[in-house]
């Protein structure tokens, strides 16, 4: 966690903390690193995200007037990046063998 132009106090970090592990321990668990910058440019506050993972990486980025704000924001993006890859590397092609089976066929009695 570092800062360009603000400092980084430890509301901060235990904020992004918090919402950044509750995230990650979730939905991954083969996380490799984690990069955040918080930035300060003319009333705006960016927060910048990047994780790292064994085979990809994820990075998000997120702007408004308040820190806190950003940093939701920038998790929130990082969570909807992280969930459409569990989802897409998740083979939902298997199908349960009872839905595979064909109909039983109807027995007509002779009367």
């Amino acid at each position: 966690i570092s800062g360009r132009h603000i400092t980084v106090t430890d509301q901060m970090k235990e904020h992004l903390e918090n919402k950044l592990n509750s995230v990650i321990d979730s939905r991954v668990h083969k996380v490799i690193s984690t990069k955040v910058v918080l930035s300060h440019e003319r009333n705006r506050n960016k927060a910048e995200i990047v994780v790292n993972l064994k085979s990809h990486s994820f990075e998000a980025d997120a702007e408004t007037y308040e820190v806190f704000e950003a940093i939701d924001a920038a998790i929130e993006k990082i969570d909807v990046q992280i969930r459409r890859h569990v989802e897409k590397a998740h083979d939902h092609r298997k199908a349960p063998l009872r839905d595979n089976e064909p109909p039983l066929p109807v027995e007509e009695s002779a009367e």
